[in-house]
């Protein structure tokens, strides 16, 4: 709680700046205000300062401590280190009294957060990599000295790893951009990878279960062709299915989404060449160690000639308990019941993806309990009313033969503004009002004066009381001086701030409404409106048509490779089907647990075809293959 003693002092001195000798509103930098009964403050309970740092862009080194943040080029290290030590300065309160809190947002702040994040998430992917490891050692093998399969579980892990090196390498050697979701590949190729390997080993234990019954011996070399010419096939229609899916990801408008994409196509493809290759030769290999009855773990050990498994290790109580799933499946009220609940689920998915909203919200990227969320939720709270602020760009022109050009702008913006924008901040309202004020009489006289008469005024306008608050906003080719004609513009620009609005189609609606009135106007040059919250709102504006365009292409694709691969209309037509409903409850399901589109979901929207397209093409071609 900030407390004044003098209200009416107080209040005028909010209303007067003492450094530029304008009026000015500092009430804004006020949040949740206390009056008293006259309407003069006496107290608020937050309160808000800027600082500006000017980087040295000369200084900046291609192995700057930026690049692990994320952040751009337009910031040297010797400002990220006053950054990071004005945050901790923040953080820490800086020796405020009590109940008083301090909470800092600087250029890192984001890049430091995750940072952090995900170094705390290192432990949690190192836990779920091991229950993976136990998890493939016990599905994978018996329970028993020799049919255990460590070493072939290791080597279907090691051979996702290898799968990762091979396409990033290349993916990096053709120029592609690495992101910070690039790091979830990685889990997309274990899932798919294992996938395929229990596929690859199933298959194997089936066709050897078949001549076991049947008491004919056949070679090594006879089992594993037999075995692989079912499993490839099915690991071959599910890995070209999902490659397309992601290459057709990979044709997205939006950079990191068109580089994530076709990171994973690689992935999935080098998984699926070491997945029949280096995978099927280590499965020769182990099968050839259980036919000498050698441990699964000391290879040099070699069991007796009349060694035979225990009893418990021969069940396959997975295999068995699918088994009952699958006859339950026969009878009618099972059916009806499954028909039923698929009838409900993709109506309450059919309603959500009417619902859903398309919104690109950074927060849900950040802890609860971090700093930087914590300022903006206080900031939400405090100052409501403050909304996106960005600046007008004019740069490579003739700014006194653009005069006309920029009344026009400003009015243009002026007119519209209440609807659009909170506050607009024109160099040139005030600049025309101070030459007709006291150096020429008419517009005429405005428009025509001399090229040294203008830099000459533009310079004591820039030096003046209302003028100077804007002399910052000016890139001169040369130093600009008091009493002496302004240098020529190189660059200008004027400040703006966006109305807070909520829905994603507000904010649209807003920038394109100010890039159509700079537009309008046909600059010369180079004229553009840049906003922080514009990369946001641009992913948003096309998010929603790109992701449509990808998932509608993917689906294509699908149907026409499920159809060459399996070759049987019917297991095409269930697939496709399988494919359009998984989506509309995907997608539908995101609004009731809160979610929105955005560049995330959107990828995730992605892997989710291929992982339903893997799914349902696997059971389609095993139902296939027991007919």
């Amino acid at each position: 709680m900030i407390s004044f003693g003098k209200s009416k002092r107080v209040n005028s001195c909010f209303n007067y700046s003492g450094v530029f000798l304008s009026e000015r509103n500092f009430t804004k930098f006020l949040g949740d205000i206390e009056r008293n009964s006259t309407g003069h403050i006496i107290g608020a309970k937050a309160t808000f300062i800027n600082w500006f740092s000017e980087a040295n862009l000369t200084t900046v080194s291609e192995d700057s401590a930026r690049e692990n943040l994320g952040l751009d080029d337009n910031v040297d290290d010797e400002t990220l280190r006053f950054e990071a030590e004005l945050r901790t300065i923040l953080e820490n309160d800086c020796d405020l009294p009590k109940g008083l809190n301090a909470y800092g947002n600087v250029h890192r702040s984001f890049g430091d957060v995750s940072t952090q994040t995900i170094y705390k998430d290192v432990g949690k992917m190192i836990i779920g990599f091991m229950a993976l490891f136990i998890y493939v050692q016990v599905m994978m093998g018996r329970f028993n000295q020799v049919e255990q399969r460590g070493f072939l579980g290791s080597t279907a892990i090691f051979n996702v790893f290898m799968a990762i090196i091979s396409s990033w390498g290349f993916c990096f050697v053709i120029g592609l951009e690495f992101g910070p979701m690039h790091t979830l590949i990685g889990c997309i190729l274990v899932g798919l990878g294992v996938d395929n390997s229990f596929v690859i080993v199933q298959e194997f234990e089936n066709y050897q279960s078949i001549y076991k019954e049947k008491g004919i011996k056949i070679s090594l070399e006879k089992r594993i062709a037999k075995g692989l010419s079912q499993a490839g096939v099915a690991i071959t229609v599910t890995s070209m299915t999902d490659v397309m899916v992601f290459a057709i990801g990979g044709t997205t408008v939006l950079p990191s989404l068109a580089s994530y994409s076709l990171f994973a196509a690689m992935g999935i493809l080098f998984t699926y060449f070491y997945q029949i290759t280096f995978f099927v030769a280590c499965l020769a290999l182990d099968t050839k160690r259980i036919d000498e009855k050698r441990d699964g773990l000391l290879w040099c050990k070699k069991y007796s000639a009349d060694w035979k498994p225990n009893g418990c290790s021969q069940r396959n109580y997975l295999q068995n308990m699918f088994g009952s799933l699958g006859s339950a499946l026969q009878s009618k009220p099972v059916k009806v019941m499954v028909l039923m609940s698929t009838i409900a689920y993709t109506a309450f998915g059919i309603y959500g993806n009417i619902q859903i909203q398309i919104s690109f919200d950074f927060l849900k990227f950040l802890p609860e309990d971090s700093s930087l969320y914590q300022w903006h939720q206080h900031n939400h709270q405090y100052f409501p009313e403050e909304g996106y602020r960005g600046q007008i760009y004019f740069a490579e022109t003739d700014l006194k033969m653009q005069l006309m050009h920029y009344r026009n702008l400003s009015k243009a913006v002026e007119k519209s503004m209440d609807k659009y924008l909170v506050e607009f901040d024109s160099w040139y309202i005030g600049f025309e009002k101070y030459l007709l004020e006291y150096f020429v009489d008419s517009d005429k006289e405005l428009f025509s004066m001399s090229e040294e008469f203008f830099r000459e005024k533009l310079a004591r306008y820039l030096y003046s009381p209302s003028g100077g608050k804007f002399r910052h906003l000016f890139e001169f080719d040369g130093d600009i001086r008091c009493g002496q004609p302004a240098p020529r513009v190189l660059m200008n620009s004027m400040m703006f701030q966006h109305k807070n609005v909520i829905a994603t189609s507000d904010k649209i609606e807003a920038m394109t409404w100010l890039k159509n009135v700079i537009a309008h106007e046909n600059f010369t040059g180079k004229a553009f409106a840049m906003a922080p919250s514009y990369s946001r709102w641009e992913i948003d504006e096309v998010i929603g048509w790109e992701l449509h365009r990808n998932l509608l292409l993917a689906i294509v694709c699908v149907l026409i490779a499920t159809f060459v691969l399996i070759a049987d209309i019917r297991s095409c037509f269930l697939v496709f089907l399988f494919v359009i409903l998984n989506l509309i409850n995907v997608v539908g399901f995101m609004h009731f647990w809160g979610l929105t589109i955005d560049i995330v979901a959107a990828t995730n929207v992605i892997i989710s075809v291929g992982l339903c397209v893997d799914f349902s093409a696997h059971i389609a071609h095993s139902f296939l293959h027991q007919k």
